[in-house]
């Protein structure tokens, strides 16, 4: 049956795409068809069968990839900063993702993991990859080191599509008790699925120390001018209520996958992590 009002044939879209399996066509056979296609009555026809095709492949396929960008949707947005490493000479291979934009400031602080089961509790936030590239390093600033043993477990996980974390991509652990203060790095990573990252698309870092009631400080972003990244309990505080999520249990490490039932949003906690991207 036709599109209403629309000729039986499709010289276009139909013709070219003829005896193509809906799970086969991709979003550049959909790009392809269409272009060029100028915006006017004369060709209605062919821009709805291209809504209807694509719209049918991307139901088949389980996503919804040209809705929102060309790319993808979900958790992709494209903030522009440097794509490629700038000033290398002088030493700038380091992402201080917390910073960027568009969830970030520069304003510095340190947050302190108490010696009580608070500070047992794992922390997320957000952050838009800079650039395509494998990690190849964690840093991370420790103010205070731990009185007595402790690590810190530092990982990246996907966005689940909905404003969470999800999936654990890559984790690697600071011994913050043995490894001084200042600037801390850690080559050690693990792929729990894939230490790559993809410029565009958001991310959350995860972090979670695993030996309880153990007390150190790190360098961190202050709560103030950043933006909230979940829900306040009321008006009054909604300013940097929500800087970071933390989670209801205190796992002592970090989760495969975390769950969106877990987290709140926390006013503080929003420690500062580098990366380096080859």
């Amino acid at each position: 049956m036709p599109l209403p009002d629309a000729p039986k044939k499709s010289p276009r879209v139909y013709t070219l795409l003829q005896n193509t399996d809906l799970e086969n066509v991709t979003f550049a056979d959909i790009a392809s068809i269409g272009n060029p296609v100028s915006v006017e009555e004369l060709n209605e026809d062919t821009l709805r069968r291209l809504v209807l095709v694509n719209v049918a492949r991307m139901c088949v396929a389980g996503e919804w990839n040209g809705l929102l960008t060309a790319g993808g949707g979900g958790a992709e947005y494209s903030p522009e900063i440097p794509g490629e490493p700038i000033n290398t000479g002088l030493g700038n291979t380091r992402y201080g993702v917390g910073s960027f934009a568009p969830y970030g400031a520069a304003y510095l602080t340190t947050f302190s993991f108490l010696g009580n089961d608070n500070g047992d509790k794992a922390i997320y936030y957000p952050f838009i990859a800079p650039v395509t590239g494998t990690v190849s390093e964690f840093g991370i600033d420790i103010d205070v080191v731990a009185g007595s043993a402790c690590n810190l477990d530092v990982g990246i996980y996907t966005d689940s599509g909905d404003g969470t974390p999800d999936t654990l991509q890559m984790s690697c652990v600071f011994d913050v008790q043995n490894s001084g203060t200042g600037s801390v790095y850690q080559t050690s990573i693990t792929a729990d699925v894939s230490t790559n990252l993809v410029r565009g698309t958001q991310y959350w870092i995860g972090f979670c120390r695993d030996t309880t009631l153990v007390a150190f400080s790190l360098g961190a972003y202050a709560q103030y001018y950043i933006p909230n990244v979940g829900a306040s309990s009321s008006a009054s505080s909604s300013t940097s209520g929500a800087i970071v999520l933390r989670t209801f249990d205190k796992p002592l490490g970090l989760v495969a996958t975390e769950s969106p039932d877990n987290i709140l949003g926390y006013s503080s906690g929003k420690c500062i992590v580098s990366l380096k991207v080859a």
